[in-house]
């Protein structure tokens, strides 16, 4: 099977060179013209650029004579676009087709001064696939085609110097994708996943990006520098009206099943969707930031050493996960526009999860006498989760704006965990430890916060000011029945566990903020602010064995309080030139941690004070380049769980425990970026390096008792440094009308770890490297095929027995083929190549999927499609990672081979084609 998709690949690509061979034999055109301007005058020296008219990559590029005129020959046969520009004059564009007649004379061609731009000429632009206007590239949606059921995410990808990885995040000319808009408007809260998962790519007329400014910035019109990469969809006028989206079910072997709808009614004024999803495929539908925004989190140290655990019901956008699910999530968004003067944005998600996981996991622990653990543990959980957004914008007059935001979110998880843990000495020693442990944990939390802005301009010189207000509540209680029973055979003793655990964490926090901003000479300004923030948290855990006659265990309980406040005044400069913008401040914080143990009774007080300098300067070069430079500071306290000393023995062989000296961390961040986006030659590039230093850094460390048992607490190291390079390359292979894109990654830590008690330094290398392929005609064959490889060394100067050297392969390949207009077939291949020199064998995870469907109903609304998951039944939910205390490789089970039919039904706005590819327009 694999060497026969292998074979399909090879002839898809002679397939190519062969079309691009015959192609070259068709009738060539000879095009001339005369360039004149208002005045009937010639224009010399005018740019003539001949475009392909599916991608607007340049094919051809000339120049007028002395008197007007060009002539360009042998254009091969095919739909092209003609540009003409001259500086101070509209540009001028029009559609031409090659290899009908061996002549076109085009006549005289009329520039109009910049200024007195027609509508006609406007609507001649929106043939041209992309333009660049200042810093924001717009890309005309019916110029690159997508598959009849696309979603904008489909879309995204064909588009030159945008990248979306496998889990759905976006890249655009090399940086991350921070807001997706919808006709300039959130689309289910800010989560960037929600549009582009599930808007339909024919709804879509045009895609621009650009660096958003702050909400300040866009009010009073003084540029503070801040900026976040945004995605605008600018929908079609027929699906701004009516009812459109796309409704999904279908059933499989095994009993599989899936539904999904997406429902979207949009007018001038108002913006109602409705997401909605069932099944037991493990496909999930909404994102890491999404559980953040409206679920809260909170720190688990058993089984995990202290690290974050999350405990919210919101699935994770993404193909399928470790374990066998049942989902069932469904989300509201409403967005209401009444004047220019007030809007309203809200959104409602429930979401429930039931998983069962069942894992085996090998962890070869790093120590002069290293050991192994062979654990299998089996998970059941049940998650739900309710979340509420709101967010109005009020305007009352043209020298004031308000912006209000609220939150409210409430959840419940239960969880039965079941695990044997068995440590021995690595290389085939004795049996160690024997750890046999059950969990019955139940847990609900509620959460909610909310802001206010008010922002007040003092005439149009740029004199403003701001005032913010800002609150966040969060609660989680946990009740957790813990047995286990621990043989330690290195002793010959026994330890039976039999408790009950009740956990309250609660966190408080309030702030706010006051900006002035004082215009100085022409262009610069001077910003006076204060900041004040403090943050109240509460743990209290009580723990008591022996649950049917309770007794208080004190040595595992403790009731731990801390308040952390701090005041920032700071004094900034600004310049906004046209190209070019400073933002160059100083802050001074004052920090104050605060903290009580009631079962010590200790008191803990500390006081930090802080220069905060923060400089940021960007260049906007022109022609789509870029340049900025940041250099940024601040100050992290410790959590609550950092600092409170108490022992969570969850899993009681890897017990975690805060520590009340902490210090906060003091970091240094600085970072350059270039960008480079060419739009004849359809090319990009980007570069980012950066680096940090953090004194004081946090780290966690392991330690071992006298059961040899793990200990797991965070401490100050005196600095951690970072060095980070990124780079990306794409454009067009014009060959085989595909696209290349190359991408490089590097990160050097230079930090520490305590090893056998000793803290020791470590540097840390991480590498990525990557190529990939895809075509930009979609009419017939669609591909994207490449792979990546991913190196993460660990060294240790004081023993090389410790060191750690892991590869990850990762190859792919994509298609979809198009036969007699109403088929297609589908295909995807994901081959993934674990190696490391700790492990015994490398491991191999191939993974192919594959479909047969067919459009039905007018307009292509319908499609039945029959599809094979894991076609090899080859997924066993495998994975290898490598830590700074351990390697671990673990198995999980997972979702195997399974057919499913399914049928999907398009809704069409008013006026809207169905599924089926956009008509073109008519060129005349």
């Amino acid at each position: 099977m694999i060497s026969s998709l292998y074979k399909f690949i090879s002839v898809t690509i002679i397939l190519f060179f062969l079309t691009a061979h015959v192609f070259s034999q068709s009738t060539k055109t000879t095009l001339k013209g005369i360039v004149i301007d208002e005045s009937d005058l010639p224009i010399p020296g005018s740019t003539v650029m001949i475009l392909h008219a599916a991608d607007s990559v340049l094919a051809y590029f000339s120049s007028t004579d002395a008197q007007g005129q060009f002539t360009m020959k042998n254009i091969p046969k095919g739909d092209y676009l003609i540009n003409i520009t001259f500086l101070g004059m509209a540009p001028h564009y029009a559609p031409i087709t090659s290899g009908v007649q061996e002549e076109i004379d085009l006549g005289k061609i009329k520039l109009v001064t910049a200024s007195k731009m027609l509508s006609e000429v406007q609507v001649k632009a929106d043939f041209i696939p992309i333009e660049i206007t200042k810093d924001t590239i717009s890309y005309n949606a019916d110029a690159y085609e997508t598959q009849p059921n696309a979603v904008v995410e489909d879309l995204l990808k064909k588009l030159p110097g945008i990248e979306v990885a496998s889990d759905g995040s976006i890249k655009a000319q090399g940086e991350d994708v921070q807001k997706v808009l919808v006709d300039g408007k959130e689309f289910f809260g800010t989560d960037p996943k929600m549009a582009t998962k599930n808007l339909p790519a024919r709804a879509i007329k045009k895609v621009k990006v650009y660096d958003k400014k702050s909400e300040m910035a866009d009010f009073t019109g003084v540029d503070d520098g801040e900026r976040e990469k945004t995605i605008d969809l600018q929908l079609k006028e027929e699906f701004k009206k009516g009812l459109f989206g796309t409704m999904e079910a279908g059933y499989g072997t095994d009993s599989r099943y899936k539904g999904r709808a997406v429902l979207n009614k949009f007018s001038k004024t108002s913006q109602l969707s409705f997401l909605g999803q069932l099944n037991n495929i493990n496909e999930q539908g909404f994102s890491w930031s999404d559980q953040m925004s409206f679920s809260g989190g909170g720190m688990r140290g058993g089984g995990g050493g202290g690290e974050f655990v999350y405990t919210s019901s919101v699935p994770s956008l993404g193909g399928p996960s470790n374990g066998l699910s049942n989902t069932g999530a469904a989300g509201l968004n409403y967005n209401w526009f009444k004047t220019k003067k007030f809007s309203i944005r809200s959104s409602y998600f429930f979401n429930s999860v039931d998983n069962t996981l069942i894992q085996q996991s090998f962890r070869q622990n790093l120590s002069d006498i290293p050991f192994d653990d062979y654990k299998n543990s089996e998970d059941l959980t049940d998650r739900n989760a309710h979340s509420f957004s709101l967010y109005s914008d009020i305007k009352p007059d043209t020298t004031q704006q308000i912006e209000i935001y609220g939150g409210f979110g409430f959840g419940n998880r239960n969880a039965i965990n079941e695990s044997i843990l068995e440590k021995s000495i690595t290389g085939g020693g004795p049996l160690q430890i024997r750890s046999v442990t059950n969990n019955d944990n139940t847990s609900e939390n509620l959460n909610g916060n909310g802001s206010i802005t008010y922002m007040k301009r003092f005439g149009a010189n740029g004199r403003s000011a701001s005032l913010n207000a800002n609150y966040r509540k969060s609660n989680d209680d946990n009740e957790n029945f813990l047995k286990s029973i621990n043989e330690y055979f290195s002793t010959g003793s026994t330890e039976a566990l039999d408790q009950l655990q009740l956990t309250a964490n609660e966190s408080e926090t309030m702030g706010g903020q006051f900006t002035y901003t004082e215009p100085l000479l022409k262009r610069k300004f001077l910003e006076f602010s204060y900041n004040y923030n403090q943050t109240e948290s509460r743990y209290d855990k009580r723990v008591f064995d022996a649950p049917e006659t309770p007794v208080f265990n004190d040595s595992l309980s403790n009731d731990y309080s801390s308040l952390f406040t701090y005041h920032r005044p700071g004094l900034s400069f600004r310049y906004n030139g046209q190209t070019q913008n400073i933002n160059a401040g100083l802050q001074y914080q004052i920090s104050e941690l605060s903290g009580q143990l009631d079962q010590a009774e200790t008191d803990i007080n500390k006081k930090y004070y802080h220069f905060l300098p923060r400089f940021m300067w960007r260049n906007d070069i022109g022609n789509g380049k870029s340049m900025r430079l940041n250099y940024n500071t601040r100050v992290q306290q410790p959590s609550i769980t950092q600092l409170s000393p108490v022992v969570d023995n969850t899993d009681p062989q890897r017990l975690a425990t805060g520590n009340p000296d902490l210090n906060a961390e003091y970091s240094h961040s600085l970072n350059l970026n270039y960008h480079s986006f060419t739009q004849f030659t359809s090319s990009s590039f980007f570069a980012s390096v950066g680096g940090s230093i953090t004194d004081n850094k946090i780290v966690t460390i392991r330690t071992l008792d006298a059961l040899q048992r793990e200990i797991y607490s965070p401490i100050n190291i005196d600095k951690e440094s970072r060095v980070n390079m990124y780079s990306s390359y794409g454009r067009p292979f014009k060959l085989i009308r595909s696209r290349v894109n190359l991408n490089a990654n590097f990160t050097f830590t230079k930090t520490k770890n305590v090893v056998d008690g000793e803290l020791i330094d470590l540097n840390r290398w991480a590498r990525t490297g990557g190529i990939s392929f895809a075509n930009m005609n979609s009419k017939v064959l669609e591909y994207n095929l490449g792979g990546s490889w991913t190196f993460t060394d660990n060294y240790y100067k004081s023993s090389d027995a410790l060191d750690q050297n892991t590869l990850l392969h990762t190859y792919f390949v994509d298609l979809t083929l198009t036969v007699w207009k109403k088929w297609k077939l589908q295909g995807g291949y994901d081959y993934n190549l674990y190696v490391s020199n700790e492990f015994e064998e490398n491991q191999v995870l191939p993974l192919f999927e594959a479909s047969i469907s067919r459009f039905i109903l007018p307009n292509d609304r319908g499609q039945i499609k029959l599809s094979v998951f894991d076609v090899f039944d080859e997924n066993r939910g495998l994975s290898r990672t490598s830590e700074i205390n351990y390697i671990e490789e673990l198995r999980s089970n997972s979702i195997g081979r399974y057919a499913m039919l399914s049928f999907v039904y398009a809704l069409k706005g008013t006026g809207a084609q169905g599924m089926g590819p956009a008509p073109h327009m008519i060129r005349k």
